[in-house]
């Protein structure tokens, strides 16, 4: 069996092998009405082997219920990459905090590092961060997606040049990195951020590249070759309206956040950074280095950075 914590990342196993890949939730059979899973340790999983793709976005909570859900004489493999994005919480630490108290596992507050660092909370956890503790794991350090200077970024800011890159069939004529300074204004909606003038710079690009880009890759569709991503949910709004304007229908790339896109790939891949005109506060993206290497690493040939570039340092620790 094949799964993986996103529909995109399970259609990406599913193109690669050939083979049925599903959702976890899928595979578990998760009920909304009933706010639980069909398959546990009474109804397991018919499998010998489950290869989970992604695995740095599973938390404890779901790889609880999934390893609930294994028969006994299964093999499980996790596949993933603790240098991406991690999960996405939606337990308080408080309730952690309570159970542990409640159980007798923690006297007090100030022990709540210790469990911090055990990657066991519901609230923080990561399951691959912890069987990384273990010495559960296996690195694998050929790289065949990405043109080299792709891989030389991510070794940089990642991997302490241990990748090593297995492209050669790239063309050293086409810059593996491009950017755009785009100055615009920053909107909040729901607790999120766009910048609309930044999309409609990337859709004006995008129409007159068109023609070049389905060219060079022999495709009808732009979306074959190349793909948006950001950080931001409100910026998604903003690229799709944007290139809907512009674009033929068949012609509109796939948009989507950086977290959305995780276990895809495109030969071209678009960065909406959504900076402010100042460029002066911390991208979000910025902060540490999980989301420029997810971004980056979904590109083939080549990534463009659209944003304002007064906002990226070339001194100091910060990925950018």
């Amino acid at each position: 069996m094949l799964a993986a914590p996103t529909g995109r990342a399970a259609k990406r196993m599913s193109e690669t092998t050939d083979l049925e890949s599903r959702t976890l939730h899928r595979l578990l059979e998760y009920s909304p009405k009933e706010d639980g899973f069909a398959r546990n340790q009474d109804n397991p999983l018919a499998c010998g082997l489950l290869v989970v793709d992604e695995a740095s976005m599973l938390d404890t909570m779901l790889m609880y219920h999934l390893l609930k859900a294994v028969p006994l004489g299964a093999t499980v493999v996790f596949v993933g990459d603790v240098k991406q994005l991690l999960p996405i919480w939606s337990v308080p630490e408080k309730t952690d905090i309570g159970n542990l108290m409640a159980h007798q596992l923690m006297d007090h507050p100030g022990q709540l590092n210790q469990w911090k660092e055990s990657e066991l909370m519901a609230s923080c956890g990561s399951a691959l961060l912890r069987a990384k503790k273990a010495g559960l794991n296996v690195f694998l350090k050929e790289q065949h997606r990405s043109h080299p200077d792709l891989v030389a970024f991510a070794n940089r800011l990642c991997y302490d040049n241990k990748i090593v890159p297995m492209r050669t069939d790239y063309d050293a004529d086409w810059p593996a990195f491009s950017y755009g300074h785009v100055l615009g204004v920053i909107d909040h909606q729901l607790g999120s951020k766009g910048n609309r003038i930044e999309a409609q710079a990337i859709a004006q690009y995008l129409l007159r590249m068109s023609p070049i880009l389905k060219a060079r890759y022999g495709v009808a569709k732009l979306g074959d070759a190349i793909a948006i991503v950001t950080p931001f949910v409100r910026q998604v709004h903003w690229l799709r309206q944007e290139c809907q304007k512009r674009l033929p229908p068949d012609d509109v790339p796939n948009i989507g956040t950086v977290h959305a896109y995780q276990g895809s790939e495109k030969p071209m891949m678009i960065f909406s950074a959504v900076q402010s005109v100042s460029g002066q506060d911390i991208p979000f993206f910025d902060m540490d280095s999980t989301m420029l290497n997810v971004a980056v690493s979904r590109a083939k040939d080549a990534f463009w950075y659209v944003g304002n570039m007064n906002g990226l340092h070339t001194r100091g620790l910060r990925p950018s």
